[in-house]
């Protein structure tokens, strides 16, 4: 059997470019249940027998009836019965029942698994909790056979930031080793962080979603994916979806952009509907509005040219304090993620190297454990 997998759609009025409200939903809204269709209708299309949506459906806890409305549509429009799971943002409380989903139980179409539990004494389910390792070993004792794993939760490896080893709601590359080793489980889907990743392909196999579509400018270029799980080889296929995209770029890679050197972490830019933040000067602030306002293009081999579908844009001043130049010139897919920030502006103003690596480290650790960074 096929099973196709999308997660953290996080829908919601989004207020950065978020355009004007129409019927109560705004251009952003409208833009990630875009996504959601084009992904459903990709997992029917490609023999998925159902849609399993591993947490964060909405943005928050308490969505407009217009936002929840849109979203039951959207799933409404689906060949295949989508399974809901909730993920933190929607949460109220860990009582069953208790979070934004309860609005969509009511729909045909969709399924709200809002606590841990088997189905079909093969997969198991499990929404956020804070303790996700513990509640999976707990169910993993008292049933056996179970096959898949689908959770709201972040998979650490080694390679992982400490910040993220330390978190509340994840689990290991090595637990989900041990799972397999000792309960038989052939593979663990996980929503909850927006960067996609395959950390195992197989034995067990170790996928981490990733969101549908960005919702802020920080969030990781690789995202917009549909996996397709196939439970009998347990492997997958990764689809891209297109969606909203949201870019920082500085005027050197906006006059990039403009002569076709587009980012190279978005090779299906010009499917998606985009949406782009540009640092600059007062000095350079005409020439990036007129480069914006232009049609931007690129031609590809074989002489196939694309357009950029340029939604809105913004223009962020480039304040002069220590480190902003740094932090401008960072590449691509690290610029504006807090931790880069955050270290270089401490590398650039601390009287030794020393002294900025302890500042660095004791900003993010207090940033993080107050919800400061994605």
């Amino acid at each position: 059997m096929k099973i196709g997998v999308i997660s953290d759609l996080h829908y919601e009025n989004h207020k950065i470019l978020g355009g004007p409200l129409e019927a109560g939903v705004n251009r952003r809204c409208a833009d990630i249940g875009e996504a959601v269709r084009t992904a459903t209708m990709e997992a029917a299309a490609r023999g998925c027998h159902h849609v399993v949506v591993t947490g964060d459906i909405f943005d928050n806890q308490s969505p407009s009836p217009e936002v929840i409305g849109w979203a039951a549509s959207d799933f409404s429009s689906s060949h295949r019965k989508v399974f809901l799971m909730p993920g933190n943002h929607e949460r109220s409380s860990n009582a069953k029942g208790h979070n934004a989903l309860r609005a969509l139980k009511e729909s045909c179409q969709c399924v709200v698994v809002d606590y841990p539990v088997t189905i079909g004494n093969k997969d198991l389910w499990v929404p956020f909790v804070e303790n996700p390792r513990g509640i999976i070993d707990s169910l993993l004792e008292r049933n056996s056979g179970i096959g898949f794993i689908f959770l709201h939760a972040g998979i650490v490896s080694e390679d992982s930031e400490f910040w993220a080893k330390e978190g509340r709601n994840t689990i290991s590359v090595e637990d989900c080793e041990r799972w397999a080793k000792e309960y038989g489980v052939r593979g663990v889907i996980a929503g909850d962080w927006h960067g996609h990743r395959i950390l195992k392909d197989r034995d067990p196999l170790i996928v981490q979603v990733g969101s549908l579509t960005q919702v802020d400018f920080g969030d990781p270029a690789n995202c917009g994916k549909l996996v397709i799980l196939d439970t009998d080889t347990a492997t997958v296929e990764v689809v891209d979806i297109p969606g909203p995209r949201l870019i920082s770029l500085n005027m050197a890679e906006l006059r990039a952009m403009a002569k076709g050197q587009w980012p190279v972490a978005y090779p299906n830019l010009a499917s998606c509907s985009t949406y782009l933040r540009v640092s600059c000067t007062a000095e350079e602030r005409n020439e990036a509005e007129g480069l914006l306002e232009s049609s931007i293009t690129r031609e590809l081999p074989g002489g196939v040219v694309e357009t950029l579908r340029l939604t809105d844009w913004m223009i962020v001043d480039v304040v002069a304090v220590p480190g902003a130049q740094a932090i401008l010139e960072l590449p691509p897919e690290k610029k504006f993620v807090l931790d880069d920030v955050v270290r270089t502006w401490c590398a650039e103003n601390a009287t030794a190297i020393e002294v900025g690596e302890r500042a660095a480290e004791t900003a993010l650790r207090y940033l993080h454990s107050v919800g400061g960074a994605s």
